[in-house]
């Protein structure tokens, strides 16, 4: 379900994972060597390293049923895509003298495409019995639940949750994160005010996030979109290899009728990641942009167009402590690995 480019608006998602088993221990484990998991995990690994390292064991959990959470700095669309495409849960069960290693890609959990309106999806999967410990004929079934809640968004009786409450209470304050802005020239804005005249509504699609283009006359459209997990500037190049970035053009309007779908323009962002890797380095500028273009144009009047493109540090602060009840906002600044704290 596409949105439109500035309505996505980031803030902090809790993550909470809850694994049931009775009778045995359960715990968070990073991945294993590159080396020795399948291929299309390699590109992702350093992520899931990542997640595993922030998912912390709650105080909600209790004998049989273990928690564990984060936040993470997004919205919930674009915290929900990169769970999809990135992260798998790696877990140790043990039971009495037995251990088993699992893991569980997190796309059977979160969909690709959610609906984030709500500020909360929930969602949860009983393990095959081959795949874990002797569990007594299925008696015993492990079960795995994901909570995504969006904060100041969810209703009250989610965020009373208290895995939830926990993990807001946590970090109140100020969080770092990497903000992704396309805006389109003059000349390319008239080109894509065109296009929708003769085509309908434009959408941008960022790693799986759709974005609504605003092409009218008297609108500039500004498209957003926040680096999910990463920190610091040296992270930022790897994530920008790994997002694929389409313009989606709707067939000429005459042709409605014969379905087609929509032509996917891909974006070259090789010129962001090289100012990035060039300037985006500790105690460096809170921003690097770059004009990125349209990769190959598959149709004439694309040709020459641009966007301007701006990589930013910023920090996510929530303006008070309710968890049911924040103000957000993001505030300029360099992420922790330069030390600047935005006041």
């Amino acid at each position: 379900m596409a949105v439109p480019g500035g309505a996505s608006a980031p803030g902090r998602v809790a993550v909470v994972v809850r694994v049931s088993f009775h009778g045995a221990a359960v715990s968070i484990r990073p991945p294993p060597d590159a080396s020795l998991v399948p291929d299309s995990y390699r590109a992702s690994i350093y992520w899931m390293e990542k997640l595993s390292q922030r998912l912390t064991p709650l105080k909600a959990s209790s004998e049989g049923s273990y928690a564990f959470g984060c936040c993470l700095v997004g919205s919930m669309d674009e915290v929900s895509s990169h769970l999809w495409q990135h992260q798998v849960l790696w877990m140790s069960l043990q039971l009495r003298d037995q251990e088993q290693f699992v893991a569980v890609q997190l796309s059977e959990l979160v969909d690709a495409s959610i609906d984030a309106s709500g500020g909360h999806y929930a969602n949860q999967v009983t393990l095959e019995e081959e795949d874990t410990l002797a569990q007594g004929g299925g008696e015993n079934p492990v079960v795995v639940s994901i909570d995504l809640v969006a904060e100041g968004l969810a209703g009250k009786e989610v965020v009373s949750d208290p895995a939830v409450l926990e993990l807001f209470e946590k970090k109140v304050g100020t969080s770092d994160a990497f903000l992704l802005t396309f805006e389109p020239s003059a000349e390319c804005a008239a080109l894509l005010a065109d296009l929708e005249d003769r085509r309908g509504q434009l959408c941008m699609q960022l790693g799986g996030v759709e974005r609504t283009v605003q092409a009218g006359s008297d609108t500039l459209s500004i498209v957003q979109h926040t680096l999910i997990l990463v920190d610091v500037w040296q992270e930022v190049a790897g994530a920008l290899s790994q997002l694929q970035v389409v313009l989606q053009v709707p067939p000429e309007r005459g042709l409605r009728s014969k379905a087609l779908d929509p032509t996917e323009v891909p974006l070259d962002l090789s010129t962001l990641r090289k100012a990035v890797a060039v300037t985006g380095q500790e105690g460096g500028p809170d921003f690097v942009s770059s004009t990125v273009q349209i990769a190959y144009p598959p149709i004439q009047s694309l040709t020459g167009m641009a966007f301007c493109v701006k990589v930013q540090s910023v920090k996510w602060r929530a303006a008070n402590a309710d968890a049911t009840h924040v103000s957000r906002q993001f505030v300029p600044g360099r992420s922790q690995d330069a030390n600047v704290w935005a006041e």
